[in-house]
């Protein structure tokens, strides 16, 4: 999650340390107010790595706060060198503003690349954070099973799905037709994903 925070505060002359802005408000000049405001950016970066659970974060200030989350990569060639495995669907990306209190816990779920399973009859897990799986269905390890990529996600205050303000979906997994470097999987992202 990436935060930058900004808040605008009024302060005294006597307190003020940043850039002013002097104005008169009365133009018959009977009487000079003079306004002075203070701004002030913080600019931090907290990031998140995959764990495979949910990680918190305590707010420390009420402001502004720049959200970023990219979806993880499916099942593909990158993690075999068998030869019929295409290239892994990307993950999408997502990014927006949202103004978060101080002391609220925000919960940052990192999506699992999507995993491959060649062998017997078997499953490849989908990634964590909801990554559809992939089943083998023949008794040939030529032909495995790829799965997908989880989603990334940030949630408000609770754990509970209804608490997501952003997420950015998974990359799917590749697909198997016999050829040499298989099908890709479809990227993650919009409301239906980028076609490759």
């Amino acid at each position: 999650m990436r935060r930058e925070l900004s808040t605008g505060k009024n302060k005294g002359s006597s307190n003020y340390t940043g850039s002013e802005t002097a104005a008169n408000l009365n133009p018959s000049n009977a009487t000079t107010v003079t306004v002075k405001a203070k701004w002030t950016l913080i600019s931090s970066i907290k990031n998140f790595a995959y764990t495979g659970s949910s990680q918190n974060y305590s707010i420390p200030y009420t402001g502004y706060y720049k959200l970023e989350v990219w979806g993880a990569q499916g099942g593909g060639d990158n993690q075999s060198s068998i030869n019929d495995l295409g290239p892994a669907g990307l993950g999408g990306y997502s990014t927006g503003v949202i103004r978060i209190s101080k002391n609220v816990t925000v919960y940052s779920y990192v999506g699992g690349q999507g995993t491959y399973y060649a062998g017997a009859v078997g499953t490849a897990t989908g990634g964590f954070n909801g990554g559809g799986s992939g089943y083998v269905i023949v008794s040939n390890a030529s032909e495995p099973a790829v799965s997908g990529g989880g989603a990334s996600d940030i949630r408000i205050a609770d754990t509970s799905l209804y608490a997501r303000v952003i997420v950015a979906g998974g990359g799917g997994g590749c697909g198997m037709d016999g050829k040499s470097k298989g099908e890709p999987g479809g990227h993650g992202g919009g409301s239906s994903g980028i076609k490759t």
